[in-house]
């Protein structure tokens, strides 16, 4: 475990997607050395981070996570890469529309990323306004979204998919076009001003 102030992290899963990128006031990451490096290295600290593998990360304070076109700022939040699983707490996502250019805003008491590109969350408001309480906001007490996105599983070019060439649904692999996204809600209302 390695505790950093005021800390970046940058980590690409050679999956297709994103690359992710956070930042926090505070950050405790969490992870293995080799089985043969329970002790610190002769080589000193340097080769102790060198053979260091990241596991998960804890982050609190004026937490970012920045993935493509979507942003995640938090209170804290906790991911574990080796599952791609993550809570975030007291938390807005926020991305842009592609077909319309509007900024869409999903603030939540606790979001949970049960895999990447898919999220349950709980206390859930949409609005395109960026203010914390925005004029209008849809509202639901439960919601379950996820990726839909028509990916290329192989590599190629995800633009003109060749015969043969497996594509699936919110998988791993590049994606074929705008991101898509399939929900699910819980407890819908519309909030205008308040009412």
């Amino acid at each position: 475990v390695l505790v950093v102030p005021g800390a970046y992290l940058f980590w690409d899963g050679n999956d297709g997607k994103p690359p992710l990128e956070f930042r926090a006031q505070q950050m405790v990451v969490i992870g293995v050395t080799p089985a043969e490096s329970t002790t610190q290295p002769a080589g000193g600290g340097d080769s102790f981070l060198k053979s260091f593998r990241v596991t998960g990360v804890y982050m609190e304070g004026d937490v970012n996570l920045d993935s493509g076109d979507s942003t995640v700022r938090a209170d804290r939040i906790y991911y574990d890469f080796i599952s791609q699983r993550a809570v975030m707490l007291d938390a807005t996502m926020s991305t842009i529309d592609p077909q319309r250019h509007v900024p869409l805003y999903m603030r939540a008491a606790e979001i949970r990323q049960l895999a990447r590109g898919e999220y349950a969350a709980k206390k859930v408001t949409f609005s395109t306004s960026e203010f914390h309480t925005p004029h209008y906001n849809i509202g639901a007490s439960d919601l379950y979204l996820q990726d839909i996105t028509p990916r290329v599983d192989r590599p190629g070019n995800a633009d003109n998919p060749q015969p043969g060439e497996g594509i699936a649904l919110g998988s791993t692999g590049t994606a074929t076009g705008a991101t898509v996204y399939e929900y699910k809600v819980k407890d819908a209302t519309i909030n205008v001003a308040g009412v």
